[in-house]
């Protein structure tokens, strides 16, 4: 499969996905735990704190495309 037809089938999940980042000013505040972040933070923020919730999405998103494909 090539990396366009890859992201023609993730981009419909992809861009469903609701944000848990708001930016409010020069800061960014956590949706889910309500934290106040600098922008430097979000990334490792997200990867640490919500694991689980990343992993949740790509494991929906891997499922979904999987069974499209078959």
């Amino acid at each position: 499969m090539t990396a366009a037809a890859i992201v023609s089938r993730v981009f419909p999940y992809v861009i469903n996905i609701e944000p848990i980042i708001l930016k409010v000013g020069n800061r960014y505040v956590c949706l889910k735990c309500d934290q106040q972040l600098a922008r430097s933070q979000v990334e490792h923020h997200i990867r640490r704190k919500h694991k689980e919730l990343v992993n949740e999405l790509v494991s929906h998103i891997t499922a979904s495309v999987r069974t499209q494909v078959r």
